[in-house]
């Protein structure tokens, strides 16, 4: 079953509302008024994307994002007396080979549910995330005509090897790659410790380092653990 979160997403936004993305890098199917009309797509904006009259079978809104960004939200609201009742979500790396979010579970592609006013904010959560360069919002259900504005809430910009973590020729990699202990990519001031012996701090936990042997916690500490600090989360190791 398919249901909108309504707790808070992870993440933050990522520049619909603020004009971080560009207006050139909002572009719709078409325009009820004049065109181009992808910037009135902006949360909270006094104005909304409309689409024409004769593009209500298959409208959308596509997002270009630029570089890599991890999508984990994304948040709509209607327009005037107008809204987007249900919608489907596309993304990829490429403008012109995108895939349509699916259910994992089903295998069938996701309908998500829109908005119920023309004012009221939204929010979608995503899971799984959506990792990708373009987004497209691609309405499948009205009050009225297509009207929308939205953010997308997530992380980014990330470096384009971070699409490694999900695919390599094509295959799913399912325990992902190294993320830089080992390598140096997590500098040292990312791994700390509870307690360090002098001579055998928290940095030369890395793997295979040939230097130090090794993290080593003081004899006194009775719940030591060493901790990485990543772009994302906080590991423990205990």
């Amino acid at each position: 079953m398919l249901t909108a979160l309504k707790c808070a997403p992870s993440g933050r936004p990522l520049g619909m509302e603020s004009g971080d993305i560009s207006n050139a890098d909002i572009t719709t199917s078409s325009c009820a008024t004049t065109s181009p009309c992808g910037h009135e797509a902006r949360l909270n904006a006094m104005t909304s994307w409309m689409a024409a009259l004769n593009d209500q079978t298959e409208p959308y809104i596509q997002i270009h994002l630029r570089a890599y960004h991890m999508i984990t939200a994304i948040v709509t609201q209607g327009g005037t007396d107008k809204w987007v009742t249900s919608f489907k979500i596309s993304y990829g790396v490429e403008e012109t080979d995108l895939t349509i979010y699916t259910d994992v579970d089903e295998g069938t592609e996701m309908v998500f549910p829109g908005n119920y006013d023309n004012t009221t904010s939204v929010t979608t959560s995503l899971t799984p995330y959506i990792l990708a360069k373009y987004i497209s919002i691609r309405p499948k259900s009205s009050n009225s005509t297509v009207s929308m504005r939205l953010e997308l809430i997530g992380y980014g910009p990330l470096p384009d090897h971070v699409d490694d973590i999900h695919k390599r020729d094509g295959t799913c990699l399912d325990k992902g790659i190294p993320l830089g202990v080992e390598n140096g990519d997590i500098g040292d001031e990312s791994l700390t410790a509870h307690t360090s012996e002098p001579s055998d701090p928290s940095h030369t936990a890395r793997l295979n380092s040939v230097t130090g042997g090794g993290w080593i916690p003081l004899n006194t500490d009775s719940t030591p653990f060493l901790q990485v600090s990543t772009l994302f989360y906080r590991c423990d190791v205990v």
